[in-house]
């Protein structure tokens, strides 16, 4: 709107010059007194219309300047009575040489005010006024990103500041679970050593995978809102990344006023996480090749009322190489297939009956989500829901589509036999 306000008044100048001379002259010749050649000029100016070009055109060496007084005073009220004219004569009417000279100095600034008048209109410029016309706009910098929905980042809005409402959710479900399952401030804060993946660990160490891959969607879950803000990828990277590791220690600080304790093994796992979250949302080729996933089922214990993220015995901890995120392989029928890493643990939990062992394996798997995505675009509707299901299978291995090919078991040995008498 300011623009277009802008553009009217430069294109009134020109006539607003004109009447200013017009009314600036002491006294106005009778037409009878005008001489005969100019009475032609007179007639066919009045026989033309009121959108035509106007009267006084740079060329025109056959007018005299009584004459132009005369036509301009006869034209006035046309004029006034049509005040827009067409585009073509827009780019094409100029003032009298002399009202020109009048109105603005010579040199190069005089076509300055045409140019500038044209950067949102290059209709009858030349090509040079049309480069002028682009080098003039203001590109957009990266400090004010657009967003999927249109809005504009503020430069000065810190991306933590952006998921505060996040981050404070997700404290406050925390803290909440961890009263209510974990007791939480039951205690004066202390430290205790879990004895990582040993047979001397509580949970065998499926605890510590199941810190790495709670750290590692957590910050993924943050770098995807900070995107959708507009924010680039690596700041969404580094800052989900950073706002995750906010939320894990609080995790600590929450259980080292419980029977768990603070556990430093527990932050170097979140840490680990939150660090491969940000490396994968700054490489998108790394991206591509690597998945992390949880492979879940329910045991005995959950389904009687236990702590369900504690469920470390219904719970495989995978990492996934997949084949479509190799160049040479993405366009082949082998990009359904995937390698798998994973670790898991069972036995060693209060609710468990199996005996205790901890099995490293590598197995061998199918990619869920490149048999899901060309299904979910040939469905009715299925473009809507497709974006959420496939972030689904990025971080839940389903086991129908998982196999073990090789296993090593550490079983925990039979406490020794007590001493008879």
């Amino acid at each position: 709107m300011r623009l277009t306000v802008g553009l009217s008044f430069l294109l009134s100048l020109p006539a607003a010059s004109a009447f200013a001379q017009v009314a600036s002259e002491p006294a106005v010749t009778p037409q009878s007194e005008l001489p005969q050649e100019a009475a032609p000029a007179k007639s066919a100016s009045s026989a033309e219309s009121p959108r035509a070009t106007p009267p006084v055109v740079e060329g025109n060496s056959a007018s005299s300047p009584a004459s132009a007084i005369a036509e301009g005073g006869a034209q006035s009220d046309a004029t006034a009575s049509t005040p827009t004219t067409t585009p073509d004569a827009e780019a094409t009417a100029i003032p009298h040489p002399t009202d020109a000279a009048a109105a603005t100095p010579p040199g190069p600034q005089a076509t300055t005010p045409r140019r500038t008048e044209k950067t949102s209109d290059t209709r009858g410029t030349s090509d040079s006024d049309k480069q002028t016309a682009l080098n003039l706009q203001v590109p957009a910098t990266s400090a004010s990103a657009e967003s999927s929905t249109g809005t504009l980042i503020p430069p000065s809005k810190h991306p933590l500041l952006a998921i505060d409402n996040e981050l404070f959710l997700g404290a406050v479900a925390i803290t909440a679970w961890g009263i209510h399952h974990w007791k939480w401030f039951k205690s004066a804060p202390k430290m205790k050593i879990e004895n990582g993946f040993t047979s001397r660990s509580s949970t065998g160490g499926s605890d510590k995978t199941g810190h790495f891959f709670a750290g590692f969607i957590v910050g993924d879950m943050l770098a995807w809102r900070l995107r959708d803000m507009g924010y680039d990828r690596v700041t969404s990277a580094l800052w989900g990344a950073t706002g995750s590791m906010a939320l894990m220690t609080w995790i600590e600080m929450g259980d080292s006023t419980s029977h768990y304790g603070w556990s430093f093994e527990d932050m170097l796992a979140d840490f680990v996480g939150v660090t491969t979250s940000a490396m994968l949302g700054i490489f998108p080729t790394l991206d591509r090749l690597l998945d992390f996933r949880v492979q879940y089922w329910p045991t005995k214990g959950f389904l009687q009322g236990k702590d369900v993220v504690a469920d470390y015995s219904g719970m495989k901890h995978l990492a996934a190489i997949k084949m479509s995120g190799i160049p040479f392989i993405r366009d082949t029928p082998l990009r359904f297939l995937e390698a798998q890493v994973g670790f898991y643990s069972r036995g060693f939990r209060s609710f468990d009956v199996d005996p205790e062992r901890r099995v490293l394996y590598v197995g061998i798997g199918v990619t869920a989500n490149e048999i899901l995505e060309p299904v979910l675009k040939r469905i009715p509707g299925g473009q809507i829901v497709a974006p959420a299901i496939l972030h689904v299978f990025e971080y839940y291995q389903p086991p129908i589509l998982a196999h073990e090919v090789a296993k090593d078991v550490f079983r925990t040995p039979p406490p020794p036999a007590s001493a008879s008498n």
